[in-house]
């Protein structure tokens, strides 16, 4: 490893990262210390959400926003939505070509600035973003990529470069749950794209990212199960595996609600009708919890449907939040045990209680601070409620990034592609792991469009080249501060390895300093003899 490897894995080290899982920290290099966009994919449970956590800690220098497809994954996110940040109405299509996103229009009344009318504020964060973040990117319409691509162009007036010179960090798996594009939509987006993926978008091909893809599976621990996962990910699945799977369809009774299983389901009504009909069986009063909304917090940014929570002793429910201090993570599953005013006491399987009070969600604002000249995010509204739901079933959809020690699916009718994968990668093992009916080898459905876009991944030689010119950089930077305070042993370490990578004389604004530089190095040396 070279010198200014180890300088960075330390860094990393002392951040108590895994520096085994090369894939993550070569990302979060990237991401930290360079201006390259990325598309970051990988398996379900391979660290995707830890990565942007990680990423926003560690990000001190870049001016940064986060928008995700959905309200949920915007607020679990800590950003805002697509269409909120840049004010595109839902309703509207948007085609290659269209006036309506034109600076100027000949003969047409519609622009882009009549189209997209940004307060001063709003305007300040876009041509101050160094690094926009798109979470779930793989439930992102196609068409929408090239309407952000151009509204960045123009505004940033940048019209020369892919999204006006924005880093993009692109994050999710386009093997799980597709964009929702409706038939009529697609008869009129299908003439221009080759699908309704973000990775057919013209200023995606025009972009180029890095590709890296994260292989270290932290959900799941049983090896047998893990190389199904794979192979059913991407239609490699055999009927063996299919076979292994449907052998525990023999495990199914419904009384498994009733012993801490969780049923996946794909049709919303059934789920709602299990999860009433088994509160109605339980003896002992309900009690109403109401949601409570502050300020500016939409209604459909909720985190969980129901908003207001029935409960009665005995319900089973499924944790919606980690809190490591209380001890409960998002996922777990357990059963009321006691319901008071402003507490409600969970048990899980192993017998442990705990006490969950009211939890806080906040919906927040991208802002430019003139001042510390950084975009920062404002909390302008929150959503108060216990982070319990009802957990006798769930759907597909809402099970996405969780994980169940203990789960049946009732997926035999999926009409989705993606949608097997993502129900059965929700469980840890097969052991936990039971299908209500068999699934036929035909009834996994992968995406052709996400198998042949996930032969572009990026060469692993690659990625070492654009790390190398990356780290060289950040050492020419590193030594400049070590030269200014006098170090010039452990400068001058600095800046011959960073110019082993690169000759940085020849950037105009480094010269004049590093003629300085040699001067004083040569001055420090004779003066040390």
């Amino acid at each position: 490893m070279s010198f200014l490897k180890d300088f960075f894995f330390e860094e990393f080290k002392q951040q108590r990262l895994d520096t085994e899982n090369s894939a993550f920290i070569q990302a979060l290099e990237l991401a930290l210390y360079s201006d390259k966009s990325l598309f970051l994919t990988g398996r379900a449970g391979t660290g995707k959400t830890t990565f942007l956590h990680t990423f926003r800690r560690l990000n001190v220098n870049k001016n940064l926003a986060v928008v995700a497809p959905t309200g949920v994954a915007a607020i679990n996110a800590k950003g805002r939505t697509l269409h909120s940040f840049f004010r595109i109405d839902p309703k509207q299509l948007f085609l290659p070509g269209d006036p309506r996103l034109q600076p100027q229009a000949k003969g047409k009344k519609e622009s882009i600035f009549s189209t997209f009318r940004f307060t001063d504020s709003r305007l300040s964060v876009i041509r101050k973003l160094d690094t926009l973040v798109i979470d779930e990117i793989s439930m992102v319409r196609v068409e929408l990529l090239d309407v952000i691509d151009q509204i960045l162009r123009v505004y940033r007036r940048r019209q020369h470069l892919p999204f006006g010179g924005v880093q993009l960090i692109m994050i999710g798996d386009p093997f799980q749950l597709p964009p929702v594009v409706r038939s009529q939509d697609w008869e009129l987006l299908s003439p221009y794209y080759q699908s309704r993926f973000f990775f057919s978008s013209m200023a995606f091909r025009q972009l180029r990212p890095l590709y890296i893809e994260l292989n270290k599976i932290y959900r799941q621990k049983d090896l047998v199960f893990k190389e199904i996962l794979n192979r059913v990910r991407e239609s490699q699945h055999t009927a063996e595996d299919i076979q292994t799977l449907n052998q525990t369809a023999s495990r199914y009774h419904f009384g498994l609600l009733d012993q801490g299983y969780i049923l996946l389901g794909t049709h919303n009504n059934t789920i709602q009708d299990i999860n009433a009909r088994k509160l109605s069986e339980l003896q002992g009063k309900e009690k109403m919890y109401k949601g409570e909304f502050k300020d500016d917090f939409p209604i459909n940014m909720a985190p969980f449907e129901p908003i207001d929570l029935t409960l009665k002793v005995g319900a089973q429910v499924i944790f919606l939040r980690n809190n490591p201090e209380k001890g409960f993570y998002n996922g777990m599953i357990g059963k009321v045990v006691k319901l008071e005013s402003n507490l409600i006491q969970v048990e899980n399987e192993r017998g442990s209680l705990f006490d969950v009070s009211r939890e806080v969600w906040e919906n927040v604002e991208f802002t430019y601070n003139e001042t510390s000249e950084r975009v920062e995010a404002e909390v302008v509204g929150s959503f108060v409620q216990f982070p319990l739901k009802l957990a006798w079933a769930i759907t597909v959809h809402k099970s996405q990034g969780l994980t169940f020690e203990k789960c049946i699916l009732d997926i035999e009718r999926s009409f989705e592609a993606g949608q097997v994968y993502v129900a059965l990668s929700r469980c840890t093992s097969l052991d936990g792991l039971v299908l209500k009916m068999p699934i036929g080898y035909h009834s996994v459905k992968v995406s052709a469009d996400s198998l042949g876009f996930s032969a572009e991944r990026t060469h692993e030689e690659e990625i070492e080249q654009e790390l190398e010119i990356t780290r060289a950089k950040v050492a020419l930077r590193h030594a400049f501060r070590l030269f200014m305070a006098g170090d010039y042993p452990q400068a001058e370490r600095f800046f011959v390895e960073a110019q082993r990578v690169e000759d940085f004389r020849a950037y105009p604004k480094w010269r004049q300093f590093l003629d300085v530089k040699d001067w004083v190095m040569e001055r420090h040396k004779k003066m040390a003899r």
